[in-house]
């Protein structure tokens, strides 16, 4: 089976759990891609079982705006702004939505179905309100032909910690 783990940051040496899971999942025979959204500070020590397994090979870093990713702020309303923490000023919703375009049609082109989805409130609630969602699926849509097109999706373990 192919598995593709969504984490905040790896590899860290505080994520053992994390860590457990993916080398489990490699030692029972499962292929696994790893995205994360942080790429930790260089000089931090790492497990060695990161370099083992050859973990940072299988490492995708997610390119998204923090608003969008780490702080999973809605869109809504489309008028509306985002205040991030911390900010000087508000970035206005319907400026994310433009800047969210490009990966909108990228990832339609590959998986018109599933993009489609990912934008359904109902169905990913806040994920979909955020646009990060759409954004960890151009994640998986740029990483290899392995994850393209909408009949793989259905066969797709996702996990995200």
């Amino acid at each position: 089976m192919r598995v593709a783990m969504f984490v905040g940051s790896f590899p860290l040496i505080s994520e053992t759990f994390i860590l457990r899971q993916i080398t489990g999942l490699i030692d029972l025979g499962h292929k696994v891609d790893i995205f994360t959204e942080n790429k930790p500070p260089d000089g931090v020590p790492i497990h060695s079982e990161v370099l083992k397994y050859n973990l940072l090979e299988r490492t995708k870093y997610i390119i998204a705006p923090p608003e969008s990713t780490y702080w999973e702020m809605p869109v809504y309303p489309i008028t509306g702004e985002t205040w991030l923490p911390e900010a000087e000023k508000p970035i206005p919703n319907f400026l994310r939505i433009f800047k969210a375009a490009p990966t909108f049609i990228q990832c339609l082109t590959v998986a018109p179905k599933l993009t489609i989805s990912t934008l359904d409130r109902h169905q990913y609630g806040y994920q979909a309100e955020s646009l990060s969602a759409l954004y960890r699926l151009w994640a998986l849509c740029s990483k290899s032909e392995t994850w393209q097109g909408d009949k793989f999706w259905k066969f797709l373990l996702f996990v995200s910690i």
